[in-house]
């Protein structure tokens, strides 16, 4: 068996892990992920089958930060950690913006 050290230690290989280990290595952190899969195809991504939403449009479309949530909680039946959930409608436009800029492709309604 082999020591390894590090300063932030990530379990799993889902999207989300990917962005927090990108996070903690861009603050300079020595940065190590662990995952039973291979990185970047584990977690909930693979189970949504990477299917991300956000309120990108507007009123008229039915797609706004507040009709995010006002969705979100529903789906969750309520139960939903409300402050996450609000998080998330205010931070979703621009994580995915700063996915598409790093390369990452995403199928958009209109292509």
């Amino acid at each position: 068996m082999q020591d390894v050290h590090c300063q932030v230690l990530v379990i799993g290989g889902g999207a989300a892990a990917m962005r927090a280990a990108i996070a903690a290595h861009d603050a300079g952190a020595d940065t190590l992920i662990v995952s039973k899969q291979t990185a970047g195809s584990s977690g909930n991504s693979v189970i949504a089958r990477s299917g991300h939403s956000a309120p990108f449009g507007t009123a008229e479309l039915d797609d706004t930060p507040e009709l995010f949530v006002a969705d979100t909680l529903r789906a969750g039946s309520d139960v939903n950690h409300q402050p996450m959930v609000r998080a998330l409608a205010s931070e979703a436009c621009a994580r995915i913006a700063e996915l598409v800029a790093w390369g990452a492709p995403f199928l958009t309604r209109d292509g």
